[in-house]
C-alpha cells in the first residue's frame, strides 16, 4: 500500500523514462500478455497533459485489495428498467472546442465549468480560475488538485463569475496555488451563476451514465462529470495521445493520480470492452487526442474503465423537457380527437397527405385541429418534442400569443418599459457624441506618458456607432432568458415589441492611434411557456453575460480584434439585484444604471474606484443615463432639500453624501457638484451663493442682501504663473547654461573633461526636467481637486 500511494504522490513529476521503466515492471511478462501491438504503443511514450483529482486514501486501499474501485456488477439493477435507450448519444456539438488546463491540476474546474457552460447555453463564458480558487478556500489542501465533489459544492454554494473577469493563468505560480486573491466583484458575480441541486450519479453504473446523456419524458439531457483513476499504460501511450482511445491497465498496473472529465456522449461497440464507450471531453487541449474519432481533444472511455475505475460522478439539476408530459395519456387527453365518420377525404389526409380512415383517433393541437397525425407512439413522441403540435407555424403561435392581447397590467409595464430605453439610449447617445474633442479616456497610459514635460492628454476625435445589435440581441435573449427553443423563430409582432424595451448599440471613440468601445445595452427579459402569456423577467444577471457575449462574437464575426478597452454601460426598467456590482477590470469596465418608473430618478452603480487621471473620471460621467442638464437639475433637488431642512451653507461632500443613495457606492465626484453649484449661481444669482466656510471648504447658500459673487469657475483653476513658474524658471536656467560664454565652455573643457558643447546638453536637461517636476504637480493639483 505505501508503495502504491507513493507511486501516485510521483504522478506527473516522473520523467517519461522513469514511467516506461514503471511499466515495464509492472509485472513480468505484463508486456507480453498484452500482445505485440499494445506493448510497442506503450513503450512509445508520449504523455498526457496535467491531473488533479483527488483519490481518498480508502480508494486506493480498495483498489490495492480488489484490483478495481466498483463493485462487480452481475449485470445492471433489475426492476429499473425503463424505456429502450438510443445506441448513441453525442452532445458535444453543443459545447465549444476544449480548454487547455496546462501544467496546472486544476482538471475538477474544467470538467465543472464545461457542465456549467452546458446547462446555461453559452460558449466559453465561466471562469475555470474562479472555481478552483474557491475549491482551494473549501478543502484547506494547500497542494495540487482537488476533489470533484468540492467542485460540485463550489457551484451549488458559490457559483463561478465569468472568464473575463478572472481569466485563466495555465501557469503555476510558486507558493500560490489557488493564485488568489480574486478581483473585485467577482464573489459577487458568481453568486448569480449558481447550478443549484446537482444530482449525485453512481460512478460505477455505465446504464444511469446513459440515461442521464439521454435524458426522458421528463428531463433533458445533459454531461455527466467524473473522476477516474489513471494508469501510465495510457497515459504515457502515443497512440492514446493521437486519438484519445483510453485502453485498460496492465495486469498489475497501479494507478499514478486521478483525473476529472466530462462526459458528452456514449457509444453502444460490442467491440469495445463493456460493450461501448463513453465520449469525454479533457482539458488538455486540442493537441491531445487530435485524431480522435469523435473530435478533437475528446477521450473515448469504455464502458469497463468507468464500472472499474471511476471515483466520483455528478450532473446538473433535472431540468424539464418544454412541453412533457406529467403522467401518460392524461398529458395527451386534450390533444386526441377521432376523425369523423362521414367526412370527405380531403378532411382526412394527415399533415404527410395520407389518407386515414374514419373515426380514426389522431394527434392535434386544438389551435390547428387541420394538421393531425395517427395516434401512435412514435407520433405520440414527435408530437410531444415539437410541443404538442405537428408544424412550426403552429408551434410558433403557441410559445408567442399575439401580443395585442396580452393583459393589462403587463402591457402598461412594457410601455413603462419602452419610455425608460428611450431615455437612456438618447441621453447616452447624446453624451457620448459630444464627447468629440475632450481628452481620451485613457485606461492604461503607456510607460513613456509619464517622461512628457507637459499635460498633453490626446483627444477624442469622433464618437461613431458601430453596429446596432439590437435585433440579435432580442433574438438571443428568447433563448437565452426567454426559455423558448432555439429552433422556434420569433415572429415578426414579438420582435417589434421586445425591440420596443431593449437597445444594444455598439460605439467607436476614435482617439490618437486608439479605439476604445463603449458599448449601451437596456435590457428587459420576458419569459415564454407555450400557451400562456409571457411573464416579465425585468433584469436577469444573464443578461450582462448575454450583452458581452454577443459583443464578443460581432467583434469575432467582422474579424476585428478586441480594443484595448470596453466600456459596457447597462441599464434596466427593474431595480438591481443587491449582488448586481460593477466591474472595473484591467480591459472594461461595467456601469449599471435602473430606473423604476418614467419619471423617476436613475440609480446607478460604477466601479468603486476613481481613477486618477482627470479625463477618465470625466469621460465616466458620460457613461452614467444622465446628461450634465440632468445632473444639474438633480443636485438642486439635493440642495433645495439640505436649504429647507438645515438651512445655513450645503458643502460640496454634503451632497456627495446625499448622492450616494442613487449613484452607488461613492456618489456623485466633487468636481461634478462643484460644476453643479456654479451652474445654479449663474442660473439664479438671487437664489444661491458660492462660499467658503470657515474651514476652507467650498458650500452653497442662500444670499444674504448685497453680498457679491466671489466664487466663479475662475477660482477653481490654477493661475497661470502656479502652473507654469517651475517650467519658466527651468526653461531660463537652461537656456543661459546653454547660451554661455565662450571662456565658460573653455573652463568647463578644461575642469570637467568634456567637449563645450556638453554644456548645452546639460542646459537642455535642466529645462526638461523642470518642465517635467511641474507636469507632475499639476497632474497631482487636479487629483486635488477630487479628494
Amino acid at each position: 500500500m505505501l508503495s502504491l500511494l507513493a507511486a501516485v504522490e510521483a504522478g506527473q513529476k516522473a520523467g517519461t523514462g522513469e514511467a516506461i521503466s514503471r511499466l515495464q515492471a509492472t509485472r513480468p511478462g505484463a508486456l507480453a500478455l498484452v500482445g505485440p501491438g499494445k506493448a510497442r504503443a506503450v513503450t512509445k511514450a508520449r504523455p498526457g497533459g496535467s491531473l488533479g483529482c483527488r483519490v481518498k486514501p480508502e480508494l486506493f486501499e480498495r483498489f490495492a485489495r480488489q484490483g478495481r474501485i466498483g463493485p462487480q456488477r452481475a449485470g445492471p439493477p433489475s426492476g429499473l428498467e425503463r424505456q429502450p435507450l438510443p445506441p448513441a448519444v453525442r452532445l458535444h456539438d453543443l459545447l465549444d472546442g476544449v480548454k487547455d488546463q496546462g501544467r496546472r491540476g486544476t482538471c475538477v474546474a474544467f470538467a465543472s465549468v464545461a457542465l456549467k457552460e452546458f446547462l446555461h447555453g453559452t460558449p466559453a463564458l465561466f471562469s475555470e480560475q474562479f472555481l478552483y480558487w474557491a475549491c482551494k478556500e473549501l478543502d484547506g489542501y494547500d497542494g495540487s488538485g482537488t476533489y470533484l465533489h468540492t467542485g460540485m459544492n463550489v457551484l451549488g454554494l458559490y457559483g463561478v463569475c465569468r472568464s473575463n473577469t478572472w481569466p485563466y493563468n495555465p501557469e503555476p505560480i510558486e507558493h500560490n496555488e489557488s493564485q488568489k486573491p480574486p478581483p473585485p466583484g467577482a464573489i459577487e458575480e458568481a453568486r448569480g451563476y449558481r447550478v443549484i441541486d446537482c444530482r449525485m450519479v453512481e460512478p460505477s453504473l455505465v446504464e444511469q451514465y446513459k440515461r442521464v446523456l439521454a435524458g426522458d419524458d421528463q428531463v433533458s439531457g445533459m454531461p455527466v462529470v467524473f473522476g477516474v483513476l489513471v494508469f501510465d499504460s495510457w497515459f504515457m501511450s502515443a497512440e492514446t495521445h493521437r486519438t484519445g482511445k483510453i485502453t485498460l491497465p496492465l495486469p498489475g498496473e497501479t494507478p499514478i493520480g486521478g483525473h476529472a472529465m466530462c462526459v458528452v456522449g456514449y457509444v453502444d461497440d460490442v467491440e469495445v470492452p463493456g460493450g461501448g464507450y463513453f465520449i469525454v471531453r479533457n482539458s488538455w487541449g486540442n493537441e491531445w487526442a487530435p485524431e480522435s474519432p469523435e473530435a478533437a481533444g475528446h477521450a473515448l472511455v469504455p464502458y469497463a474503465y468507468v464500472e472499474s475505475y471511476a471515483l466520483e460522478a455528478f450532473t446538473g439539476p433535472a431540468i424539464r423537457v418544454s412541453g412533457a408530459p406529467t403522467n401518460g395519456d392524461a398529458a395527451f387527453r386534450r390533444y386526441l380527437r377521432k376523425l369523423p365518420d362521414k367526412s370527405p377525404d380531403s378532411e382526412r389526409r394527415d399533415i404527410e397527405k395520407r389518407l386515414l380512415p374514419p373515426g380514426k383517433t389522431v394527434l392535434c393541437h386544438p389551435l390547428a385541429p387541420q394538421e393531425f397525425m395517427e395516434d401512435t407512439e412514435g407520433n405520440r413522441q414527435r408530437f410531444k418534442e415539437a410541443d404538442f403540435t405537428w408544424t412550426s407555424a403552429t408551434r410558433q403561435r403557441v410559445w408567442f400569443p399575439n401580443m395585442q392581447l396580452i393583459p393589462a397590467d403587463l402591457k402598461a409595464r412594457l410601455d413603462a418599459a419602452a419610455v425608460l430605453k428611450q431615455r437612456f439610449s438618447s441621453t447616452l447617445d447624446e453624451n457620448l457624441i459630444s464627447a468629440a474633442g475632450t481628452p481620451f479616456p485613457q485606461v492604461r497610459v503607456p510607460g513613456w506618458f509619464k517622461w512628457l514635460p507637459y499635460e498633453w492628454e490626446p483627444k477624442i476625435k469622433g464618437v461613431s456607432v458601430l453596429a446596432d445589435l439590437t435585433d440579435l440581441f432580442v433574438d438571443r435573449m428568447r433563448t437565452e432568458i426567454g426559455c423558448v427553443p432555439r429552433e422556434v423563430p420569433l415572429p415578426a409582432e414579438s420582435r417589434q415589441r421586445l425591440s420596443e424595451f431593449n437597445v444594444m448599440k455598439v460605439y467607436a471613440v476614435e482617439g490618437f492611434a486608439l479605439t476604445a468601445h463603449v458599448v449601451v445595452a437596456f435590457v428587459n427579459a420576458l419569459r415564454f411557456q407555450p400557451e400562456t402569456m409571457p411573464q416579465w423577467v425585468g433584469f436577469d444577471q444573464r443578461l450582462t453575460f448575454l450583452v458581452q457575449t454577443l459583443y464578443a462574437e460581432w467583434l469575432r464575426d467582422r474579424r476585428q480584434a478586441r480594443p484595448p478597452f470596453t466600456f459596457f454601460t447597462i441599464g434596466t426598467a427593474d431595480p438591481l439585484p443587491e449582488g448586481t456590482m460593477p466591474v472595473a477590470s484591467s480591459d472594461h469596465w461595467i456601469v449599471f444604471s435602473s430606473c423604476s418608473g418614467p419619471k423617476q430618478p436613475w440609480e446607478s452603480r460604477i466601479p468603486p474606484r476613481i481613477p486618477d487621471r482627470k479625463s477618465l473620471r470625466d469621460f465616466s460621467d458620460r457613461l452614467l443615463p444622465e446628461s450634465r442638464r440632468d445632473r444639474v437639475a438633480r443636485i438642486k433637488t439635493i440642495v433645495d432639500d439640505l436649504l429647507a431642512t438645515d438651512g445655513g451653507n450645503v458643502t460640496v461632500d454634503k451632497v456627495v453624501k446625499r448622492s450616494r443613495l442613487f449613484v452607488k457606492p461613492s456618489g456623485y465626484r466633487r468636481a461634478s457638484v462643484r460644476d453643479g453649484f456654479l451652474c445654479l449661481q449663474d442660473q439664479g444669482p438671487d437664489d444661491y451663493r458660492l462660499r467658503r466656510t470657515q474651514e476652507g471648504l467650498i458650500a452653497i447658500a442662500r444670499p444674504n442682501k448685497g453680498e457679491p459673487i466671489t466664487i466663479t469657475a475662475a477660482s477653481f483653476q490654477r493661475r497661470f504663473l502656479r502652473r507654469h513658474a517651475l517650467r519658466i524658471l527651468s526653461s531660463a536656467v537652461g537656456v543661459s547654461v546653454s547660451m554661455s560664454s565662450v571662456p565658460l565652455k573653455s573652463w568647463f573643457e578644461q575642469k570637467v573633461g568634456l567637449p563645450g558643447y556638453c554644456i548645452t546638453a546639460v542646459g537642455i536637461l535642466i529645462a526638461y526636467f523642470g518642465s517635467l517636476i511641474q507636469s507632475a504637480i499639476n497632474r497631482r493639483a487636479d487629483q486635488d481637486k477630487e479628494e
